[in-house]
């Protein structure tokens, strides 16, 4: 992590990423018992194989350890490495644990835009596949497409989509598609 000089606004820029930074705008909300943080995309929100310390937790605590300190802070949920967006990050395990059940319960709906090459053939719709993980890699889940599977591990999956907005250049182009998770 590289610290840019900027008095009004500090920057912390991370290694081998391209322009991923955190800076006084990654803090979106905060109460006595969690974040509400921008993640950029680019930082990793938990430790992979390669890498145990190039996470979101790792980069706030860098950022400034005594806001953000690296023992007080639990993850409840988890966005790719590739994706930005919204995360909450708790300050006790009392409430990673409320913030996990109401995942678990779906009482926190998820909601994600998304850029694609095409348009679904249907502009509005639902994707329903159970969601397996992947046994020969760590971490790794995918969506059961085949309905004759035995997989008696998958979880079933609701995604609800809607497009936004049709790119005019393209007939199959799409500048947005909002998913519900």
């Amino acid at each position: 992590v590289s610290k840019e000089k900027n008095i009004e606004n500090p920057q912390y820029h991370l290694k081998n990423t391209i322009g991923t930074f955190i800076d006084n705008n990654t803090l979106i909300f905060e109460n006595d018992d969690f974040f509400i943080i921008n993640k950029p995309a680019g930082i990793a929100s938990q430790a992979t194989l390669s890498s145990s310390k190039d996470t979101i937790l790792h980069s706030l605590s860098s950022y400034d350890s005594n806001k953000f300190n690296i023992d007080k802070m639990f993850l409840v949920h988890r966005l790719d490495k590739d994706t930005s967006g919204l995360m909450i990050i708790v300050k006790n395990q009392t409430v990673q644990k409320k913030f996990e059940d109401l995942f678990r319960d779906k009482k926190i709906q998820k909601t994600y835009d998304a850029l694609c090459f095409y348009t679904p053939k249907k502009l509005e719709g639902e994707i329903n596949f159970p969601i397996a993980k992947d046994n020969s890699r760590k971490n790794c889940y995918f969506a059961v497409t085949n309905p004759n599977s035995n997989n008696k591990d998958a979880k079933s999956s609701e995604t609800n989509y809607v497009v936004k907005k049709k790119n005019k250049n393209s007939k199959r182009g799409s500048k947005g598609v909002k998913f519900y998770h």
